[in-house]
């Protein structure tokens, strides 16, 4: 895990300078505390800082480069050794390092951008430059694990992996329309969008490609609904259940396995779900036994006494950082600093950075992690009763509108009037974009046989690339705050392709039992807790998902005062007087989600400092604590 940032310049222009490029470099020390290198030849400027994890010496220091190419990269590729091989033999490649970036950077010249992007397996973001063509290819791994931001200004082009780094150097202007959507935790969830006029995420699944006349093009090399197999969908439909589980088992246990490889120590974090809980378990039967970190969200929300079973059972050592329910105004302006996003959703990332800062201080470089699951098997509530009960509900409309299709005076059609009108919404409010990934989820299951199961089955690609992308921002930045690599066993290409490919069955299945009080009679994760019945106790297997609850925003007082000549009196030209009102007339869960707009809009957009925004909090803000 790194940073990368770099400057191409327009043609005509100056080379880049090496003041840009420390700054640049330095807003990312966080990333990669272990080196720091910049190379610059004329128009063309990068800069690395490296985390090292693979090959701990000066060798593995960015960038890689020859007499032609350059490249700066994030990430790990967890099948480098078998591509090393094959460029060893195919090429006749002598390679001078043990990391995976030796080999990206020779199968970049040997393979093309394309074909590598295709073979490779990863987590990924990377700029690979071409001095002779002059053309640089900025490139993003297939769901968005490792972020990469670029814009165009004055003609030049700048990226990095975070947006505090382009801040360093440019005038950033904020893009108001973002920010007030922000409130509804758009940014949180967007694959592309920014709070930034001008500047855009490189797409997950996609690559970038600049000339040296500044010429712009995207290309896409993945999809998420490519993920869906239909020879595989049908071979696993046909299968026993105890052979499906067989070979979810093999896939689960090689993802853990290549995600254990480093040179540097490797540990896990632990909720006590069942998620978390096996990655651990299964770590253990490859014979390691990573230490154990785990958050104590101390007072009604805490989980802790899960995780501590956890490690009795895997008799393995754990640490455990213990949030309270003040430290929310403690940590909530440095938090959204590293974040580079209002804090809406994920509210947990707040423990979640004094978890990672835990795992720093042990030692550690690396944590694996559970997040995937639930968007792959389908463990949130809201979907796990929508895969099977909400199909049920509409089964005796549908079978109506099917019967009367023909008759012209039905009123049937209207309910069809309305799924137009939604997705006419979806069109104008949630971008063109994302309304054709909507309608490719259903046609990437088209061969299923009616629409009831077609919907049922879209669930996980939906989730991929939506809830996903906020869960894999925050341990990004969360974890790189204090220089942590998050690992994701559960997203690795095979589990991918197979969980996509899964009959709906193998998610969410009727049980005789009560189970949760939001899905009664009904088991999510239907595969992964089987799998959890083979390596861990009943009660950890069988434990029901938790939302890593914490006090913060649903508890916040705040005072008008704190809109006061801020972002958002910027935003809506609202005076003075109103602002201060503003608390009086509007819900207060709202108020709160506009207090931590009006926090990053000060930071990002105001360029207030941290301090002085941690001033305002603690004269505006106070926790109602629910007993």
């Amino acid at each position: 895990m790194c940073g990368v940032c770099g400057v191409f310049r327009a043609a005509g222009r100056e080379g880049v300078g090496f003041a840009d490029l420390d700054k640049m470099a330095v807003a990312l020390r966080h990333r990669g505390p272990d080196n720091t290198s910049v190379h610059v030849a004329g128009r063309i400027g990068l800069a690395h800082t490296r985390l090292a994890l693979l090959d701990l010496s000066e060798r593995g220091n960015q960038p890689f480069r020859n007499e032609r190419y350059s490249l700066v990269y994030n990430g790990e590729i967890y099948n480098f050794q078998t591509l090393r091989s094959e460029l060893e033999t195919d090429h006749h490649v002598e390679f001078h390092s043990g990391t995976d970036t030796e080999v990206l950077f020779h199968s970049l010249i040997h393979h093309g951008v394309r074909e590598t992007l295709e073979r490779i397996r990863g987590m990924f973001a990377f700029a690979f430059v071409d001095h002779h063509e002059q053309r640089v290819v900025l490139a993003r791994d297939r769901v968005g694990i490792k972020p990469l931001f670029h814009g165009i200004f004055h003609g030049d082009l700048y990226f990095a992996s975070e947006l505090k780094a382009l801040r360093s150097v440019l005038d950033l202007v904020p893009a108001s329309h973002a920010l007030a959507e922000a409130v509804f935790h758009t940014l949180e969830r967007s694959r592309n969008v920014t709070a930034f006029v001008g500047v855009t995420q490189v797409e997950p699944g996609s690559y970038v490609e600049i000339d040296g006349a500044g010429r712009v093009s995207t290309e896409r090399y993945f999809n998420t609904v490519d993920l869906v197999d239909r020879d595989l969908y049908r071979e696993i439909d046909a299968m026993p259940d105890d052979r499906v589980l067989d070979e979810f088992a093999r896939r689960f246990d090689e993802s853990v396995r290549s995600m254990l490889i480093a040179d540097a120590p490797v540990g896990a974090f632990v909720s006590g779900g069942v998620d978390s809980s096996l990655i651990a378990a299964s770590a253990r039967r490859a014979g390691k036994n990573p230490r154990l970190f785990s958050v104590n969200v101390v007072g009604r929300h805490s989980e802790i006494d899960a995780a501590r079973r956890l490690a009795a059972h895997l008799d393995a050592s754990m640490d455990v950082y213990s949030f309270e329910p003040h430290d929310f105004l403690r940590d909530w302006v440095k938090t959204t600093w590293f974040y580079e996003n209002p804090i809406v959703v994920n509210q947990h990332s707040l423990p979640f950075g004094n978890l990672a800062a835990l795992a720093r201080r042990g030692g550690d470089k690396a944590e694996l992690t559970g997040e995937g699951a639930d968007e792959l098997f389908i463990g949130y509530w809201i979907d796990a009763r929508r895969s099977w009960i909400e199909p049920l509900l509409h089964a005796p409309l549908d079978f109506l509108e099917r019967k009367m299709a023909s008759v012209r005076w039905s009123t049937l059609p209207a309910r069809r009037s309305r799924e137009r009108e939604r997705a006419a919404l979806r069109d104008l409010f949630w971008r063109q974009d994302e309304s054709e990934r909507e309608r490719s989820y259903e046609s990437a299951f088209s061969f299923l046989p009616d629409r009831r199961a077609r919907a049922r089955h879209v669930i996980s690609l939906r989730l991929i690339d939506s809830t996903l992308q906020a869960l894999l921002w925050r341990n990004d930045r969360m974890g790189m705050m204090h220089s942590i690599e998050s690992r994701f066993p559960f997203l690795d290409e095979s589990l991918l392709t197979f969980a996509a490919s899964l009959p709906v069955r193998f998610k969410v299945r009727w049980s005789l039992r009560r189970g949760s009080r939001t899905h009664p009679f009904l088991v999510d994760k239907y595969l992964v807790r089987r799998l959890a019945d083979r390596l861990l106790p009943p009660d950890l297997a069988r434990r029901r998902k938790q939302a890593f609850p914490v006090h913060g925003l649903s508890e916040l007082d705040v005072t008008g005062d704190m809109f006061v000549d801020g972002i958002w009196q910027e935003m809506t030209g609202l005076t003075s007087d109103r602002c201060r009102r503003l608390p009086e007339s509007l819900p207060r869960l709202l108020v709160a989600r506009m207090a931590s707009v009006e926090v990053y809009g000060r930071l990002y957009a105001r360029r207030e400092s941290i301090e002085s925004v941690q001033a305002l909090v603690e004269r505006t803000c106070t926790l109602r604590l629910k007993a």
